[in-house]
């Protein structure tokens, strides 16, 4: 069975720490189109966001951070034959895609980096260094 479940990134989930960390937001405007597949990998210092895209140049990528969201998306545009051919089945698909994952506060969204290699784009997004809380000492009189 397949299921979907659409959830408010304005509302924390405490049930999971996934869903909180990585809140996938669906645009109901958006027009339909297959997302890649992505594995999300929890490191002591970062998280790396793996997205499959074969058949991508790192040219058709586009990674950006907007209001504590990490915007990653393509507009590959549809490819032309040449000299007159004719497709006579076609199964390649380049269609556009959306992904918009959310961006707690305990992520740096400052330096977030991306790289494409083997048909894999990865994104990593660090952790923030935690606060130290300083113990202050008050002396009773």
């Amino acid at each position: 069975m397949l299921s979907t479940r659409f959830h408010n990134t304005t509302v924390p989930n405490f049930s999971n720490l996934f869903d909180e960390l990585f809140s996938r937001d669906i645009d109901a405007n958006a027009p339909y189109s297959t997302s890649p597949s992505v594995n999300i990998i929890e490191n002591e210092n970062d998280y790396k966001i793996q997205m499959a895209a074969p058949g991508l140049e790192k040219s058709d990528f586009k990674v950006e951070t907007e209001d504590r969201k990490l915007i990653i998306s393509s507009d590959k545009e549809k490819e032309s034959l040449e000299n007159g051919e004719t497709y006579r089945k076609k199964e390649f698909s380049f269609a556009g895609f959306k992904r918009v994952f959310s961006i707690p506060n305990s992520l740096d969204n400052k330096n977030i980096v991306a790289s494409y290699n083997s048909g894999i784009l990865t994104v990593t997004v660090p952790k923030k260094d935690p606060v130290k809380a300083e113990l202050t000492k008050i002396e009773i009189s």
